[in-house]
């Protein structure tokens, strides 16, 4: 039986991937996978490709290791529907054929380089505080794109946003002392810096439409024209978020402080 993720992605793809993430033994690293559309035979071009990230064996919890020992198929029936949910056929063929988990990471979509498979607790939390959609948008949203440097400047930029988000999260994870607190919030000001770098790349495919859009004349009919107050606070958003993790008018928490108390 052949399986979608059989596909062999460009070498010139799988060389440009080996430069900015290296196959490790001790770090997790991206690969690539191909899915099929459903039903696959009608159109066997007419697909996506997606970025995995792939975590070796010895670095996973012995917990989630045990999940992998039997296939969901030769579990007990009233077994199968929850192990299923937790390793799919594809993350065990890659567990036991390649000695990684595996996991989505970034999907080959759209103009400017592909979109985040999923977003961490984190990054919807600051997604919900800027007023901004806080799910991952599907698989096949937009057209498929291929892996250039639009692609890799994009997956660069959202690893060193991660990366600064977890560290703040291992701090906010430590009984520390009062002094620590100054640099847990200058981390926590580099990540809002970072996000907001990310946030402006994401969206300035749409950005670039409503500037062409608002010079049309019916642009006054669509639109009504800002007040005072508002056409201030847009000149002031960006400080006031940066210093607070809420943007003017959204109302909803973004700060760290107030992240802790709502986990």
């Amino acid at each position: 039986m052949a399986f979608d993720w059989q596909r062999i992605p460009p070498p010139e793809w799988e060389r440009r991937l080996r430069e900015i993430s290296p196959v490790t033994d001790t770090l997790s690293h991206l690969r690539f996978r191909w899915r099929d559309p459903q039903p696959h035979w009608l159109n066997p071009d007419e697909g996506q490709w997606e970025l995995y990230a792939s975590t070796p064996k010895a670095m996973v919890t012995p917990d989630r290791a045990a999940q992998f020992a039997v296939h969901w198929a030769d579990l007990p029936e009233a077994q199968q529907a929850g192990r299923k949910a937790f390793v799919t056929t594809y993350q065990f063929h890659m567990w036991h054929t390649h000695g990684v988990e595996v996991r989505r990471h970034w999907v080959l979509q759209g103009p400017w380089g592909g979109t985040a498979a999923h977003y961490t607790d984190r990054e919807r939390r600051y997604l919900d505080g800027a007023g901004a959609v806080s799910d991952a948008l599907p698989l096949g949203f937009f057209a498929a794109c291929p892996f250039d440097e639009r692609a890799v400047q994009a997956i660069l930029r959202r690893d060193r946003l991660l990366a600064i988000g977890n560290d703040v999260d291992a701090l906010e994870r430590q009984n520390r002392p009062e002094a620590q607190r100054i640099e847990e919030d200058f981390a926590e000001r580099v990540f809002l810096d970072r996000w907001l770098d990310w946030w402006y790349d994401t969206i300035q495919p749409q950005a670039e439409f409503m500037k062409h859009y608002l010079k049309k004349s019916e642009a006054d009919q669509t639109f009504r024209r800002a007040t005072r107050e508002e056409a201030n606070a847009v000149t002031q958003w960006k400080d006031h978020y940066r210093e607070t993790g809420v943007v003017i008018g959204a109302g909803l928490p973004g700060t760290r402080a107030i992240q802790v108390a709502v986990k």
